[in-house]
């Protein structure tokens, strides 16, 4: 912790384990409920593996993310891509670019509960949306 806000470690701490996930996405065709299994674990003091469980087509999704810190702000970066954001007491907010397009993030740490929120927007239009609730 920072002060009264969430640090990358806190963060970090607070996502391991086991998760049960109900998301709601919408993108150009339409929008679509999926609720699987995720599991969190910490490959390094930088790097969390996450894997969705049946989430593609029946099939397993790992991949890894990573979070810097660098003064007050929080960087999270996955592979090419990478958003950076300020903590507050029990949430992180975010924004990266990629392809033109602009992601906006916040995620919300609430004891058991995990809330995490995406917009994509691309010349002022929200190409896409995914409002996700976990709980353990």
């Amino acid at each position: 912790m920072k002060g009264d806000n969430l640090d990358k470690t806190a963060i970090m701490d607070y996502l391991i384990g086991d998760w049960h996930c109900k998301s709601v996405l919408t993108d150009d065709q339409g929008i679509r409920e999926e609720a699987y299994k995720e599991t969190i674990i910490k490959k390094d003091r930088d790097t969390l593996s996450i894997t969705a469980f049946g989430i593609r087509e029946g099939e397993n999704v790992t991949k890894p993310m990573v979070f810097k810190e660098k003064g007050d702000d929080i960087y999270m970066i996955q592979g090419d891509f990478k958003a950076r954001g300020k903590a507050t007491k029990n949430a992180l907010y975010l924004i990266g670019q990629n392809d033109n397009k602009t992601y906006n993030f916040r995620l919300y740490f609430l004891k058991n509960v995990f809330l995490y929120q995406m917009e994509a927007i691309q010349n002022g239009k929200i190409l896409s949306t995914n409002a996700s609730f976990l709980t353990r």
